[in-house]
């Protein structure tokens, strides 16, 4: 069933502080010298609980049906769910965290990833956000499956570093695009035509 007085361009705010996240995510990690199994869990943490907390916040005005907002309430909800398992095992103990890692991250991202990919292709909720779900649903997939690769740690923390400055800016590209668009129905300047004589 689709909703009235859903305005996709709206939208923007949200994609930006998703970009701004995941963008500090990238710059952490790439700044800081230890890029250890704990490390690499404790900023991912973070940042999947406030990815999931913007999402879910902001699933209300997320899609234009009722199914598109349970889409992006059941992925901000994995996002925190997952953000507070990956922190409450930085208390447990360090080897729990460190063997924790590769699992929450393939995990979460998997999730989300799908999440957001299923809202992206999604005819009924297509609006100006969806290929930038599709991307982002895309490279959180592809995160999930690069951290299953047998590696180091230091590579598995790159990996999560890469992915964050990979989807940072490409989220607030894709939000001041949709921030300066023009309105749909509203010509622009240059279009308009010119009276016949």
């Amino acid at each position: 069933m689709t909703r009235e007085r859903y305005d996709g361009r709206g939208y923007w705010s949200v994609l930006l502080i998703r970009g701004v996240l995941a963008a500090v995510l990238a710059v952490v990690i790439t700044f800081s010298q230890d890029h250890t199994p704990v490390f690499g869990l404790a900023v991912y943490g973070v940042f999947a609980l406030l990815q999931g907390l913007v999402l879910a916040l902001s699933a209300s005005r997320s899609a234009p049906t009722q199914t598109g907002v349970a889409i992006t309430l059941a992925s901000g909800v994995v996002g925190l769910a997952s953000g507070v398992l990956a922190i409450a095992l930085l208390f447990v103990s360090t080897g729990a965290a460190a063997a924790a890692l590769v699992p929450a991250v393939a995990v979460s991202a998997g999730l989300a990833g799908t999440l957001e990919l299923v809202l992206g292709v999604r005819d009924v909720d297509a609006g100006p956000q969806s290929r930038d779900r599709v991307v982002v649903g895309v490279a959180s997939l592809l995160l999930a499956v690069a951290v299953l690769l047998p590696a180091s740690p230091v590579v598995t923390v790159g990996l999560i570093g890469a992915y964050g400055a990979i989807v940072g800016v490409y989220l607030i590209i894709a939000a001041l695009s949709l921030l300066w668009s023009t309105p749909t129905g509203t010509p622009a300047p240059d279009s308009e035509e010119v009276p016949s004589a």
